[in-house]
């Protein structure tokens, strides 16, 4: 097919001839899979088997992007630097998975073998993944956790406590709910409900992380859809009361106003908290806030407070996984820019400045079938058969091992964890 190009310099953006002419304002902006080249097209041509080419220059292009929506498709390029890594598998059978499912694993802080289990009968375990032995903490009753939601274990950094959440997502009418216990794991003592009613709180995870202040162990939370507190996990005491249901005066231009929140995790230092909930229309939005100013200054901080920085936002979509890699830079899950019409982020990874907000870099590949840091980025294939081995710096995969999809991470002996069924647990070391 004949080639159209603008009349300036260096044309080579590649565009369809109904975006070269301007005659649509929506249109595809579809990566190639070499670098971050792209084609932009109208949906008739993106469809099409072929189409003819028109190029413009960088300052034509830019004219025209500023007046039209772009969806995201095709494929992007994924850099590698192979590097040997050394990967180990050895099987643990756990009796007390027999005859019951295993719902959720969470390894104890620091810690080289124990990890909490809870099962679809109730029942959380204390279980050495060397040896396999194992000791009931508790049994919770089913109308407290249910065990047909999505159960998550958050366990504080003392080993002290541990909150569970059930996650039951249902159509309107037959009921959804997002609720929560905090246990002490030493007695198995119920300390405190997490309920933060139910106006749309099983749209993300349930606001719940660990932290320490002055030799404590404190509790966050959510306590009702749009607000967040400190606790005393210990006497329940709220730390962050707030003597008015309005909120002061703010400077609506400065900040922005927080609505549901998400899954809450703590920065090394302890001293911010970051999160990806969401607003109406509904927006994702991942931000994070100064968690000592909240303790000590403003209660009012996760909502309105200086120190809310916002790294990225999605419309329709809010479950990106993300760690902290340092104080100073947070890793998240589906850049912003790569937004499909399927709500949904192409495989990526950003990571971001923690005080000013600005995206450092980003790279193609991860997926958020399992988001694990530990010197280095640890995801999956898209099919969740193999793990996946990322560096930070180059943003480039260095290794695969095919595996299953694992439940968990051990930190420390460095091995994912992978359900087999009929209580075989398969652990998968790895080292350089």
């Amino acid at each position: 097919m004949t080639t159209q190009h603008c009349s300036h310099a260096n044309p080579h953006i590649c565009v369809c001839p109904h975006i070269f002419d301007m005659s649509v304002k929506n249109g595809v902006k579809r990566f190639i899979g070499v670098g971050e080249q792209a084609e932009y097209l109208c949906a008739e041509c993106a469809d099409a088997e072929n189409f003819k080419h028109c190029y413009w220059c960088d300052d034509c292009f830019v004219a025209a992007d500023a007046n039209c929506y772009w969806s995201i498709a095709g494929m992007l390029e994924i850099k590698r630097e192979p590097k040997a890594f050394h990967f180990t598998r050895r099987e643990i059978h756990l009796d007390l998975l027999n005859g019951r499912a295993l719902l959720d694993l969470e390894p104890l802080k620091n810690h080289p073998t124990d990890a909490m289990l809870f099962t679809d009968d109730g029942g959380l375990w204390r279980v050495n993944l060397q040896n396999g032995e194992s000791v009931q903490v508790a049994t919770l009753p089913v109308e407290q956790i249910h065990p047909a939601g999505a159960i998550t274990l958050k366990i504080s950094p003392d080993n002290q406590f541990l909150a569970i959440t059930s996650l039951l997502y249902r159509h309107a009418d037959e009921g959804s709910s997002n609720k929560g216990l905090v246990l002490d794991l030493s007695s198995g003592e119920l300390l405190m409900q997490l309920d933060a009613g139910d106006y749309h709180m099983e749209e993300a995870d349930f606001p719940v992380a660990f932290s320490e202040h002055d030799g404590k162990t404190l509790l966050v939370c959510a306590t009702d859809w749009n607000q967040l507190d400190i606790f005393d996990p210990r006497t329940g005491e709220c730390l962050t009361q707030r003597h008015s249901d309005t909120p002061p005066e703010h400077d609506e231009d400065a900040t922005f106003m927080s609505e549901w929140s998400g899954a809450l995790v703590i920065s090394p230092d302890n001293q911010r908290i970051a999160t990806i909930g969401w607003v109406w229309h509904p927006v994702g939005v991942a931000y994070s806030w100064d968690l000592q100013h909240w303790l000590n200054h403003n209660p009012w901080e996760p909502d309105i407070g200086e120190s809310k920085v916002m790294y990225a936002s999605w419309d329709y979509f809010w479950s990106s996984p993300f760690f902290w890699i340092d104080e100073d830079r947070i890793c998240i899950w589906g850049c912003q820019d790569l937004h499909t019409d399927y709500d949904v982020p192409l495989a990526s990874a950003a990571i971001f400045d923690v005080k000013s907000g600005d995206q450092i870099k980003w790279f193609a590949g991860p997926t958020m079938n399992a988001f694990y840091y530990d010197q280095y980025l640890f995801s999956t294939t898209e099919k969740g058969d193999a793990i996946t081995i990322w560096d930070l710096e180059s943003g480039a995969l260095l290794y695969e091992y095919p595996c299953d999809l694992p439940v968990n991470y051990l930190p420390g002996s460095r091995e994912f964890v992978c359900d087999e069924g009929n209580g075989v647990l398969a652990l998968y070391g790895w080292s350089l």
